[in-house]
């Protein structure tokens, strides 16, 4: 009975210690993912202004 205890409490051991692992590999994703969407983002807002800026036309001077 002993030994069947022991071998229970090192499989739940061995159980959690994989769920760790697994929670930290989907934190790692995650995290990339998020710094990934944020390079995107800037991106494409940089885009949009080298646009914007483009397509203004200088007026020239005014003489006042």
């Amino acid at each position: 009975m002993t030994v069947l205890r022991y071998v229970g409490v090192g499989a739940l051991a061995v159980v959690l210690a994989v769920v760790e692992a697994l929670a930290l590999v989907f934190t790692a994703i995650v995290m990339a993912l998020i710094v990934l969407a944020a390079f995107i983002v800037r991106a494409c807002v940089e885009a949009a202004e080298r646009r914007r800026l483009r397509r203004r036309r200088p007026t020239g001077i005014v003489a006042v």
